[in-house]
This record gives C-alpha cells, sequence and structure tokens, in this order.
C-alpha cells in the first residue's frame, strides 16, 4: 500500500511524501539490507506522518485539511459499550470532519502516538477523563475508516497516554 494521491491533487501530504518514497526506501535499505523491510520501514513512516496530520489538523480546528486526508466515503465508528457516551457513526469526508473538530473544541488532556491493531494510532484521555482508543485504516493515501473505542471493558490492557 502506497500513500497514493488525488488525481486532482487534493491530498497534497501524499503526493509530497511519494515523490520521496524512492529515495526514503533507498535510505531505509542501507539500514535494514532488505528491500521488503525497507518498503515497510517508509510504509510506517508515512502511516506516522498521516496519524500525526491528522491530529494536528484536529487541533488546529482546520476542515479543508481535514478533508484533504479522509477519503471521501470515510466512515467513523464509535464504541462506548453503553458505559460512556461514544459518538454515532458517520460517514462521508464532510460529515467525519465536522464531527471530528466538534470534538475537539473541547480537547484532550493527554494524547499519544501508539501502535494500534499494528497500525499508527492514538491513545488518548479525553476532557470529560474519559480513555480512548483511535484506530485508522488507510487506503490509497486517505484515512478510510476512523475506529474510536472508548468502552472501558475493551480497554484494560491500554497504557495511560503521557
Amino acid at each position: 500500500m502506497t500513500a497514493g494521491g488525488d488525481p486532482d491533487g487534493g491530498n497534497a501530504l501524499a503526493e509530497a511524501f511519494e515523490a520521496q518514497r524512492p529515495r526514503l526506501v533507498r535510505v531505509a535499505y542501507a539500514t535494514v539490507g532488505s528491500v521488503a523491510e525497507a518498503e515497510d520501514c517508509v510504509q510506517e513512516a508515512w502511516l506516522r506522518l498521516l496519524v500525526t496530520a491528522f491530529a494536528a489538523a484536529c487541533a488546529e480546528g482546520d476542515l479543508e485539511r481535514l478533508v484533504t486526508m479522509l477519503d471521501p466515503d470515510v466512515v467513523w465508528r464509535g464504541d462506548g459499550g453503553g458505559k460512556v457516551a461514544s459518538r454515532p457513526g458517520a460517514r462521508g469526508a464532510e460529515q467525519v470532519a465536522a464531527a471530528l473538530l466538534a470534538l475537539t473544541r473541547r480537547p484532550p488532556r493527554q494524547i499519544v502516538m501508539a501502535t494500534v491493531n499494528g497500525a499508527p494510532g492514538l491513545v488518548l484521555r479525553d476532557a470529560d477523563d474519559v480513555l480512548s482508543v483511535v484506530s485508522f485504516t488507510v487506503d490509497g493515501g486517505r484515512i478510510t475508516a476512523i475506529d474510536v473505542v472508548r468502552n472501558p471493558d475493551k480497554l484494560t490492557g491500554v497504557r495511560e497516554p503521557g
């Protein structure tokens, strides 16, 4: 899976990363000695960059930038398990981006990048003191799904952010 890019040029972050991918693979190869491992390292770097840019766009309230990172058919799924409030699902870049910005009006108290299900994600403690784990599915250089687990029964093994 590569960062990809929007044929209309809407995903500048992915396009900029893709322009540097061959050089990054060469550098990684010189370090790890395997083309497959070098490509994995570069893909991991891409995913971390995308998650970092996503978190920054949320924190800055940048709707336009968020929309460029989201697939037009992105899906948001929340799981509070009936124990804590969780935003109902949403679909579509505009709707999901607007929902994200509504949530970030009260920024999280703590937020850290973490490995979630083998990929870069976020662990946060929100303004209401609820622990949440956010995972992302990425395809074609854009986020296609955001899963937010807030159910405390499912988060017993998660390390606190901070």
